[in-house]
């Protein structure tokens, strides 16, 4: 966070490590925090984000610079942000851009890549291998535990820790009993031989999540939960999920 003579520049790195939220200068000026709650105590107001919601509701999470509060926002990763805070503002009063991207060269017109996109692909599962055998070689033979989703991101660690011979493995999904991501995840563990626990959760988590939750996406204490309870050992190591996999 930079403040220079009527402007504001607010940044986070490409995984958005530590969440900045702001909302837009007005009667009770420009507020920038870590903590939503931290705003709305001193704008005084709250209003639902409707097509946010919606967003939520269905992904898990609210894409762009929005939030599930009207007015407020975020900053997004690799993003910087101007505000324009002067009394009256030449043009836009925000003006944001990204530093840094997933898009290869070939989605990039103005660098056209010289690469086919099989030469590409190759170069994706040559650095894929590469990373997954610095991870299994950093566990050092330690049981390591992975939060197993019907998604692509844990299952390709998964896959890649059994292709690279590491054994010392298990897999726990979360979420109502029988609901499909959990299907499908324990369907995954079985075809991968790794063992499979099912964390099925209690109410009392809701209030856990009112502390942990950002009004962006839904709570990650899953892994907390799962060793608290004692459904695995303590101090396993978890292995990141894709966007900390990938920059290993």
């Amino acid at each position: 966070i930079v403040s220079v003579e009527g402007f504001v520049w607010l940044g986070v790195d490409r995984m958005r490590s530590f969440p900045v939220f702001y909302s837009l200068p007005g009667k009770s000026g420009l507020r920038i925090s870590d903590s939503v709650d931290k705003i709305i105590s001193y704008t005084g107001k709250w209003k639902m984000n409707v097509p946010a919601r919606n967003e939520f509701l269905a992904t898990g999470y609210v894409t762009g610079n929005e939030t599930l509060v009207e007015e407020i926002f975020q900053v997004q990763a690799a993003e910087i942000v101007e505000i324009n805070t002067s009394d009256e503002p030449n043009g836009k009063r925000i003006n944001s851009s990204v530093y840094s991207s997933y898009r290869t060269a070939m989605s990039v017109p103005e660098r056209p890549s010289t690469s086919s996109s099989g030469k590409l692909v190759d170069e994706l599962i040559q650095i894929t291998n590469r990373i997954s055998e610095r991870l299994a070689s950093s566990l050092g033979g330690r049981t390591a535990v992975i939060e197993l989703s019907g998604g692509y991101d844990s299952r390709l660690v998964a896959s890649m820790l059994k292709k690279h011979n590491y054994s010392q493995l298990i897999c726990f999904s979360y979420g109502r009993e029988g609901n499909p991501d959990m299907m499908r995840a324990e369907e995954v563990a079985g075809k991968l031989g790794i063992k499979f626990i099912p964390i099925i959760p209690s109410i009392n988590i809701i209030y856990f999540h009112s502390f942990s939750f950002g009004v962006t996406d839904e709570p990650r204490t899953r892994t907390f939960f799962t060793e608290y309870r004692g459904h695995i050992p303590a101090r396993l190591p978890f292995p990141p999920r894709l966007p900390y996999y990938l920059y290993r």
